[in-house]
C-alpha cells in the first residue's frame, strides 16, 4: 500500500466531505453534526491505535487487547450506523460512513493479528489507524473553521 492512501476515504475523500457540505449550502447544523462525527471517528482510530501500540510494547496483556479492540470494532459499528442515519448531504454522508468503516476494517485486522501474536503486521495497522486518526482530525478542523 502506497503511504498517503487508506483504504476506504483517502485525503481526497475528505475533502470531498467539506466541499459537498459546504456547496449544499449547509446550515450549521449539518455540518457541526458532520463534524462530530469526524471527531467520533478521529476517538476510535486513536483509541485502537493506542491499543496496538501498547500491545506491541508489551504493555497490556493480549486478553485486555484482544477485549478492547472487539468492543471497539462494535461500538465503532454502532457510531457508523448511526452517522448512516443521520440528517446530512448525501456526499459528505457517504465520506463520513466510509470513515467509520475503514476505522472498523482497521480495527477488525489490528484484532486479528494480537489474536495471532502478530506485532510486525500490527505496527502496519497501527499507521494506518494514526493516519485515519489524522484525517478526521483535520477534516473536523476545516469544518470548524467554516
Amino acid at each position: 500500500m502506497r503511504r498517503g492512501r487508506h483504504r476506504g476515504v483517502g485525503r481526497g475523500g475528505m475533502a470531498a466531505v467539506l466541499a459537498a457540505l459546504v456547496a449544499a449550502g449547509c446550515s450549521r447544523s449539518p455540518r457541526e453534526q458532520a463534524r462530530m462525527e469526524l471527531l467520533s471517528v478521529r476517538s476510535w482510530a486513536a483509541s485502537a491505535q493506542m491499543v496496538g501500540e501498547r500491545w506491541m510494547e508489551r504493555a497490556v496483556p493480549d486478553r485486555y487487547a484482544k477485549r478492547a479492540l472487539a468492543s471497539f470494532v462494535k461500538k465503532i459499528e454502532s457510531e457508523r450506523s448511526k452517522a448512516s442515519a443521520a440528517d446530512l448531504p448525501a456526499r459528505a454522508k457517504a465520506h463520513i460512513v466510509a470513515a467509520f468503516d475503514s476505522t472498523a476494517r482497521a480495527t477488525d485486522s489490528l484484532l486479528r493479528v494480537v489474536e495471532r501474536g502478530d506485532r510486525a503486521a500490527a505496527a502496519h495497522i497501527t499507521a494506518r489507524l494514526a493516519a485515519r486518526a489524522r484525517d478526521a482530525h483535520s477534516m473536523s478542523e476545516r469544518l470548524r473553521a467554516k
